[in-house]
């Protein structure tokens, strides 16, 4: 079903923007599912040396932003270093910036997180007010369930 972006009262560019932008979010959302999938697959303290000597072999960005899942797929320290490394060379790339930050959102979300590493995570993704509210969803998770 076509529907004609008059109804709803926008511009033919105001319906191109809102399709972009939700173009642009499926295919955020499809990235960083592959990139989770791959990187929950591969979170055994087993593996990670196996996946060290393979991004070694071949750093590419798929490999290291893999890596980057894999390490943030548990509790423990943010990889810092790893994710300003891509940071410093991506910087300017749309979807690598926005699938590092779903990483960390979700890291955020779901494990406990020393707050340096969560006031860097915080300032280097612009999550603000996000990630207030899923600490207060997650904290109020907590005490329903209790």
């Amino acid at each position: 079903m076509t529907m004609n972006p008059k109804i709803r009262g926008l511009t033919t560019t105001q319906a191109e923007a809102e399709a972009r932008h939700a173009i642009a979010w499926l295919v955020k959302i499809v990235s960083v599912s592959w990139i989770e999938k791959a990187g929950t697959h591969v979170t055994s303290a087993d593996l990670r040396d196996n996946v060290a000597e393979v991004i070694a072999a071949s750093p590419s960005l798929a490999l290291r932003l893999i890596e980057i899942s894999q390490r943030l797929d548990g509790p423990g320290r943010l990889p810092q270093a790893s994710m300003k490394a891509i940071i410093k060379t991506e910087h300017d790339n749309p979807c690598v910036m926005s699938v590092l930050q779903l990483l960390v959102l979700k890291r955020l979300y779901m494990y406990d997180t020393d707050h340096d590493d969560k006031d860097w995570a915080i300032s280097t993704f612009q999550l603000g007010a996000a990630s207030n509210r899923i600490e207060l969803t997650r904290n109020h998770l907590i005490k329903h369930r209790t």
